[in-house]
């Protein structure tokens, strides 16, 4: 019973930090470079703190992805594995954890 409460924590951390990763790729996108330089003439610790970032950005948006992919992997790793030890079927485990990830993970 321990064992089953720290799995379902650990995709719950695991599902958190995906969308945390996919919220920044988003930001990365979105991100306005003339605010950004706007911020930077102006002096503002944040703006230069972003700029160092970004300085890098192709190497910022793969480890997003990174991130989220890997993440991804793990919750339904994590949620396949539970089902796995309720169903005792495999098709069935792996049915079950498709139908309860895939909506979550989407919206995060």
């Amino acid at each position: 019973m321990t064992d089953r409460i720290v799995l379902i924590l650990a995709a719950i951390l695991m599902t958190v930090l995906a969308g945390l990763f996919s919220g920044a790729e988003t930001g990365i996108y979105r991100l306005s470079r003339l605010r950004l330089r706007l911020g930077i003439q102006k002096r503002r610790w944040s703006s230069l703190i972003l700029a160092r970032v970004m300085h890098d950005s192709s190497g910022l948006v793969l480890s997003t992805l990174i991130g989220t992919n890997l993440g991804n992997y793990l919750v339904t790793s994590i949620v396949t594995y539970i089902f796995l030890d309720i169903v005792q079927s495999e098709r069935g485990a792996e049915l079950f954890a498709t139908a309860v990830t895939a909506p979550v993970l989407f919206v995060f």
